[in-house]
């Protein structure tokens, strides 16, 4: 079909939504949402992006699933649909339908840019722009911060959200087309913006506004859109739908803001790559208040409809929605379902296949029927067994001989073209190799070239080796989870990036060669806590066989209370042992579990101890703690007293950490 006739039919699409909106008004509170993500720019100059429509129709399943908006209430703008008279006429539309105590969210995910200030408003000279689609087309000026805030002025509500995952900096991405950068360079057709009646903003001032805004970086930073789990996102929306996915109903904006911190810094680990810090603008009270107002009773998780298709096999429609690709692990709950329990489901899919936007899933686990209506709720991402990486050096029987020795030792790397997703860049200046990360902007490692390519190969292999296993380690996620164990170091702020140094014999012991974690659960839990260090060795650090018999038994953490593991550093510390650090240096990635139970603890440390030697079994365990999403045979003590189910599940995180000579 004609990009005209995507025009057309977008734009009737668009009509319907908004007079929809118009039919709410006066109706009560509403909650109301406008969603705009722009991957295909009509403008040549400008590059197409490939996350920003998984964006909004990710935040879309989420706001209608689990946070109470009518389908009816959430006017979608994307690609050809999202032009600038389109986009500013549904944010007019939305501010005349707006009601005071109705709920307002507004995302935007696309390129952002800037353009010279014209009445002396910004300390850095240049307002800053998102794109619509049809952005810089002849006479098709940016819409700028000038235009948006002029416009969310109006609004008469007292709880409006706005999220904008784009770049607004003026720095110029050094990527590998692993990650793209949201932004362009800045609109120099100033005389388009000098006829757009003025820019200046109206009288009332945004310290006054009761608006929230988050955006996906700081002024000097770039927004990222990147590959999460085999399909393409911004990596600041899809830590904010971690966020909102992980925290209660009716969380404050100031928690979800640092939940969304902290789902970054997670994602971050898993792509061996350094995201911008996420920012967070409103007044003090604002950002104190619900996101999305008061919960609504049925405010759960975000699922997906379910439609059995044959005594194993279930479609999943709009899987893609929510990333659900092949390989990840769903539960499957009743139509009615709202708490999605752990331990409660009806079965377990994983997803075989996709059909459109829809997913194919294959029942694992469970045997009951799945009713019509059934809902499906994310359990696990996909294990992936092969390692991407690009190698950029002159062609040649050097480069040959490199590539075949690291596929002789790591059957499971992929060599990868340019411009294809990579996890690593293997780049060779003339002098070293460097390994840099997925965005292509940090080192990872550097090995000189005069150490000879048997050296330079085993240093290499090391190194994928860890990754690799550490990727397995990390898939070991538990989406389904109801609480969140936190893990820090002592003495150590949470923006600075954990490096220790090798503990030399006879040194003593300090926090700079031995280890000491803080791990915090809001339940009683018991702990697991395993690591993959630099040469790809799995390790079971917690419980182990030198712990006194006093010092936290069975790994069981009380509700609410810090514990240090191990207690001290000194001799004859309440602990029994030490986590000291020796060669070789590099990167050791940790891994904390907290599981409800104790049988489901003593089943993740069997299966690490087994991985210890082959890590084949890490596959192995993500399937057997699958299979206790499911409901099965309770045993049931003979009383009259009522006794609970018993409570399931488990949560786990992570933290990266440098080890230097």
């Amino acid at each position: 079909m004609s990009r005209g006739c995507d025009g057309l039919r977008a734009g009737l699409a668009l009509a319907a939504a908004l007079l929809a909106w118009h039919a709410t008004a006066g109706a009560g509170p509403v909650r109301r949402a406008l969603l705009v993500g722009v991957n295909d720019y009509a403008a040549a100059r400008v590059p197409d992006l490939r996350g920003a429509v998984n964006d909004v129709r990710m935040m879309q399943r989420i706001l209608s699933s689990r946070f109470g908006f009518a389908e009816r209430d959430i006017v979608l703008l994307t690609d050809a649909a999202a032009t600038r008279g389109a986009v500013l006429a549904a944010i007019d539309q939305l501010v005349r339908a707006t009601q005071p105590g109705d709920i307002v969210y507004f995302h935007y995910s696309g390129h952002g840019s800037q353009v010279r200030d014209l009445n002396g408003e910004e300390d850095d000279g240049l307002d800053e722009t998102i794109l619509p689609r049809d952005a810089r087309l002849p006479g098709v000026p940016d819409i700028t911060d000038d235009e948006l805030d002029r416009r969310f002025a109006r609004l008469r509500n007292d709880s409006t959200l706005l999220v904008f995952d784009s770049c607004h900096s003026g720095t110029i991405t050094r990527g590998t087309g692993n990650l793209l950068a949201r932004f362009v360079p800045p609109d120099e057709r100033l005389e388009l913006y000098r006829t757009r009646g003025g820019t200046t903003r109206d009288v009332v001032t945004a310290e006054r506004l009761p608006h929230v805004v988050m955006a996906g970086a700081p002024a000097d930073e770039e927004a990222l859109d990147g590959p999460v789990n085999e399909s393409w996102y911004g990596l600041f929306t899809w830590a904010l739908a971690q966020a909102l996915e992980s925290l209660p109903a009716g969380s404050p904006a100031s928690v979800v803001h640092a939940a969304t911190q902290r789902e970054l810094d997670q994602l971050a680990r898993k792509l061996y790559m350094r995201p911008p810090p996420p920012q967070l603008e409103g007044p003090a009270e604002a950002l104190q208040r619900p996101v999305f107002g008061a919960p609504v009773p049925t405010a759960g998780r975000t699922w997906l409809p379910v439609v059995a298709e044959g005594d194993r096999l279930l479609r999943m429609v709009g899987g893609l929605d929510l990333n659900a690709q092949p390989g990840s692990q769903w539960a499957i709950y009743a139509a009615d379902a709202e708490r999605f329990e752990f331990g409660r489901a009806l079965a377990v899919g994983i997803v075989e296949g996709l059909d459109g936007r829809d997913a194919l899933l294959r029942r694992q686990f469970g045997s009951q029927p799945v009713p019509a209506g059934a809902r499906a709720v994310a359990l696990a991402p996909p294990v992936t067994g092969d390692l991407a990486v690009r190698i950029e050096s002159p062609p040649g029987a050097r480069l040959d001989t490199m590539i075949s020795e690291l596929r002789r030792g790591l059957p499971a790397l992929q060599v990868v073209a340019a411009g294809e997703p990579a996890r690593f860049v293997i780049r060779f200046d003339g002098a070293s190799w460097r390994v840099l990360d997925l965005g292509g902007l940090h080192e990872v490692l550097s090995v000189s070239d005069t150490t000879g390519t048997g050296a330079v190969v085993e240093t290499l292999l090391r190194t994928l080796t860890s990754a690799l296993r550490a990727t397995a380690l990390l898939a070991l996620d538990n989406a389904a989870a109801d609480f969140a164990v936190e893990v820090r170091i002592p003495d150590l702020a949470a923006s600075e990036l954990p490096a220790f140094r090798m503990r030399q014999p006879d040194a003593p012991r300090t926090r700079e060669n031995s280890l000491v974690l803080e791990v915090a659960s809001p339940i009683d839990a018991y702990l697991t806590i395993v690591s993959v260090d630099t040469e790809g060795r799995l390790n079971l650090l917690f419980p182990n066989d030198h712990q006194r018999p006093g010092f936290l038994p069975d790994g069981l953490v009380r509700a609410g209370q810090p514990e240090r593991i191990p207690d001290a550093l000194a001799p004859g510390n309440a602990a029994g042992f030490y986590w000291d650090y020796g060669p070789p240096a590099g990167r050791d990635t940790i891994r904390v579990f907290a599981a409800r139970d104790l049988e489901t603890a003593r089943v993740i440390r069997g299966f690490v101890s087994q991985a210890a030697g082959d890590a084949s079994q890490l596959p192995a365990l993500r399937d057997s703690l699958a299979s206790r999403a499911v409901r099965g045979i309770q045993l049931v003590a003979d009383t009259a007293a009522p006794q609970p189910a018993p409570a399931l599940g488990w949560a786990a995180t992570s933290i990266v950490i440098e080890i230097r000579p």
